[in-house]
């Protein structure tokens, strides 16, 4: 009789794990990428310098065209891959977004997505630390979000703002070409104030030593 009873116990776990261990596997996946994405953004949009440029020291042509060639790929990884590393983290928010601020229409949730790297990207050049705080702040309460709401899937409401998305293409590239005239002119602020005041410390580095 106890070893019946062993037995039925045994297997109403394994029934229990069978039914919910897809589940629970599936979403531990889906939060340990979702935190992945958020390591990979605050450590990689919050620096200041995302490509570093180093002239040679020296006279020649040798010398000469090195540094011609460098300041060339420095500029083209401005141009296309900074570009790129923003659409990619951009499509990331507004997916996640997607799912979870229901009540947003989507040029609303486009405008929140651009908001976080844009801001990210100005604090950077004031203190890196500060700009990983943001960087991480608004994706963890999103997490936040997706834990306490019972109901945030809506499969229908995904697939009409996906719909909706060829409507603002224009948009999307007006944002991603204001985050790149935003880091020129990052950029050029910065120049200045090396400029003038010389050094190469981030802005707001002073207050936090």
């Amino acid at each position: 009789m106890l070893n019946a009873d062993w037995a039925a116990q045994a297997q109403l776990v394994l029934d229990e794990l069978f039914l919910h261990g897809f589940e629970v596997g599936l979403f531990s996946l889906g939060m340990a990428v979702y935190a992945i994405i958020i390591w990979q953004y605050y450590h990689l949009v919050a620096k200041r310098d995302l490509f570093r440029f180093k002239r040679k020291e020296g006279r020649g042509f040798e010398v000469l065209i090195s540094n011609l060639f460098g300041e060339f790929v420095f500029l083209l990884e401005y141009l296309i891959v900074f570009p790129l590393i923003t659409f990619v983290f951009f499509s990331v928010f507004a997916v996640m977004l997607f799912f979870l601020a229901k009540e947003q229409p989507l040029e609303s949730i486009l405008l929140i997505s651009i908001t976080v790297i844009a801001a990210t990207r100005i604090t950077a050049y004031y203190n890196e630390a500060l700009a990983q705080d943001v960087a991480k702040l608004i994706p963890l309460v999103m997490l936040g979000v997706f834990i306490l709401e019972p109901n945030f899937f809506s499969v229908s409401l995904v697939q009409s703002r996906i719909e909706e998305v060829p409507l603002f293409l224009n948009r999307i590239a007006g944002f991603l070409l204001f985050t790149l005239a935003l880091e020129v002119a990052l950029k050029v602020v910065l120049g200045v104030k090396h400029a003038v005041l010389g050094g190469d410390e981030k802005l707001g580095e002073g207050a936090t030593k």
